[in-house]
């Protein structure tokens, strides 16, 4: 039956993207539904190399990806020509163009200027070559080229361009005037420059005060603003919230270290419409900010707050003021007691929250983990890795409730068992009614009492397993509710160095359609016969790391090679029983492996890496 080519891509629409590919491959009418451009929205091509030929580029026009990044571009005649041909192919449907740390000069940008009239997004990042000269822009006819051909841009990134000055910078946004979005970070900004004795705009710094000026004659658009590791001060923050008529909505922070609590609260107070805030890395972050913002910012929809050390548990209740909240991170929190955070999470206010990120957050309990899977069944991200205090219980709480999961990152999390991924509740002498640890190990902070670190303790026998054989936990397993199973949905698993995972889980529970992404490093327990039941009952995987799993030989890597076609990205360093065999088997059957780490695989010989190079023409990273 011959189905229309629109039929067959309608039909293309309901696979993922890894299924999208594999059926492209089946004849040529089903490619060419492959590319219709309703399946191309999110997908970005991304050029790595200056070499031009013509071969690649016939079919060009077919692929509607709005979608392009071009990067080690030098200014060479022939990277100007490959770069002005790319930009032509994809000028009609192009919205998103990078030229991020490429070497682009300013005659090659001038020249595609022309083929970028419908584009939204302009990345120039870490382009010195395009800034070095300061002249981008300068005449009256590139200026009338730069607007007529940036009219449509709305978010312009200019990140890490050593050469911005005041004069560049207004010359670039003067030709973007519906800019929306406006990306500085890691820029050399000078926040305490006042050259008042010049009327011209300065050609070699870049002032806090011109971006104050550029500010306010942009207010009615401008929307989003990212002053990432700056030197931005809490008095530089206030007077860019009393920039008259600036209402931003999106506003980061990452890694600005003079940053502190005042300033950030005199900025929300004004600036209270405020749907993202990233303030990831900025150190001197506490409690009265966080406390500041869920009172003034109730519109936030993202809030992240990583790697500041300073908040504790008594500000985090009041999350349950931010209603819109959809996305929250934070990291590295170590203070207070947990009860206060399950309080901000147990009255299930949050009711849009999908995305949680809580890595190395020692206020993670097993009793807050159930709180959260219980309120909160909608979460289609969660990352506790490094949640040191998170054990089988917690576990079987995320595997019954959260059945919407897409991603899911338990690294570093060494109390889970196969009892937990295989929904099995077990109640040992050492734990309480509710299958929870004694309180004292669940206390947070630190003590210089020696009798509580364990120096003097005798050695401590609680593994659970000893309590049941295989069977025994066969059994159990096969009257359980809710296990890893549950969990239909996952793309992402990240299981790396826990280390009493056995083979019984990875035979049981790891079968998943979709899952993309997964990481078992450093599951020591993990054989041949585990690897064999991974590849076989998870055939979409593109990302699979098991570095470190010394059990692991030929055999199991050649399942690896022989299932899993669609491997882009193979880790498998410290595998001290893997030869050259693999590499020869990989070289045949995973055509479109790109990445592969094979270091200190003794067994494995520079020259056997060297002929898989060869080999495989996608292949172009290797560590070794």
């Amino acid at each position: 039956m011959n189905l229309p080519t629109e039929i067959l891509s309608y039909i293309f629409e309901f696979l993922n993207f890894g299924d999208r590919q594999e059926a492209a491959l089946v004849c040529k009418r089903w490619h060419d539904a492959s590319l219709h451009p309703g399946l191309h929205k999110n997908v970005s091509i991304l050029y790595e190399t200056p070499v031009y030929s013509e071969t690649p580029l016939k079919n060009l026009p077919r692929r509607r990806t709005p979608h392009l990044a071009l990067s080690q571009v030098d200014c060479s005649n022939n990277s100007k020509k490959f770069l002005l041909d790319v930009c032509m192919y994809f000028s009609e449907g192009l919205q998103s163009l990078s030229l991020k740390g490429s070497g682009v000069t300013e005659s090659m940008f001038m020249g595609m200027l022309v083929y970028c009239a419908n584009v939204t997004h302009l990345d120039l990042s870490a382009c010195n070559s395009l800034c070095m000269s300061g002249k981008l822009f300068e005449t009256n006819d590139g200026i009338n080229l730069g607007q007529a051909s940036l009219n449509n841009v709305q978010h312009l990134y200019l990140n890490l361009n050593r050469y911005l000055s005041d004069a560049l910078l207004s010359r670039i946004v003067s030709c973007v005037p519906n800019i929306r979005g406006l990306s500085l970070a890691a820029c050399n900004i000078l926040f305490n420059y006042n050259d008042s004795h010049s009327k011209n705009l300065s050609v070699t710094v870049l002032s806090f005060k011109n971006l104050l000026n550029l500010l306010t004659v942009n207010t009615s658009l401008l929307v989003m603003l990212d002053l990432s590791r700056t030197n931005i001060t809490n008095s530089a923050l206030g007077a860019l919230a009393s920039v008259p008529g600036l209402r931003l909505q999106t506003f980061v922070l990452q890694n600005c270290r003079q940053v502190g609590n005042s300033g950030v609260i005199d900025f929300v107070k004004v600036q209270d419409n405020l749907h993202h805030l990233d303030l990831g890395g900025c150190h001197l972050i506490g409690d009265p900010c966080v406390t500041a913002l869920c009172s003034s910012t109730v519109q936030l929809y993202s809030l992240k707050l990583k790697k500041c050390r300073l908040i504790s548990t008594v500000s985090l209740e009041n999350l349950s003021s931010l209603p819109k909240l959809k996305h929250f991170e934070i990291s590295e929190c170590y203070q207070g007691d947990p009860k206060w955070l399950i309080k901000g999470f147990e009255m299930g206010t949050l009711g849009n929250l999908t995305s949680l990120h809580m890595p190395s957050c020692t206020i993670v309990t097993d009793a807050f983990v159930c709180c959260l899977a219980e309120h909160y069944p909608q979460l289609e991200e969660l990352d506790l890795s490094s949640c040191i205090l998170l054990t089988d219980t917690g576990f079987l709480a995320i595997s019954k409730h959260l059945h919407q999961l897409t991603l899911l990152r338990l690294a570093w999390c060494q109390e889970l068992t196969d009892l937990g991924l295989l929904g099995v509740t077990l109640q040992s002498f050492d734990n309480d009614g509710n299958g929870n640890k004694p309180s004292d190990a669940l206390t947070s902070g630190f003590t210089h009492s020696h009798s509580n670190i364990g120096f003097f303790k005798g050695p401590s026998f609680d593994s659970k397993t000893k309590y049941l054989t295989e069977t025994e936990i066969l059994s159990k397993a096969n009257e359980a509710n809710a296990n890893l199973l549950s969990l239909k949905k996952l793309n992402v698993l990240d299981l790396t160095a826990c280390k009493s995972i056995t083979d019984l889980s990875f035979h049981r529970c790891f079968q998943f359609k979709d899952l993309q992404f997964l990481s078992i490093k450093m599951c020591n327990f993990l054989t041949d016969k585990g690897l064999h039941s991974v590849t076989f009952n998870n055939p979409a995987l593109q990302m699979l790391d098991i570095s470190h799993c010394h059990q692991i030989t030929d055999i199991g890597l050649a399942y690896v090679a022989k299932k899993l076609s669609r491997l882009i990205t193979l880790h498998m360093s410290n595998l001290d029983l893997v030869t050259n065999a693999t590499l020869e088997l990989i070289s045949i059957y995973n055509l479109r492996l790109n990445k592969i780490d094979v270091s200190l695989c003794r067994k494995i010989t520079v020259s056997a890496v060297q002929r898989l190079q060869t080999k495989l023409v996608a292949l172009k990273v290797v560590n070794m």
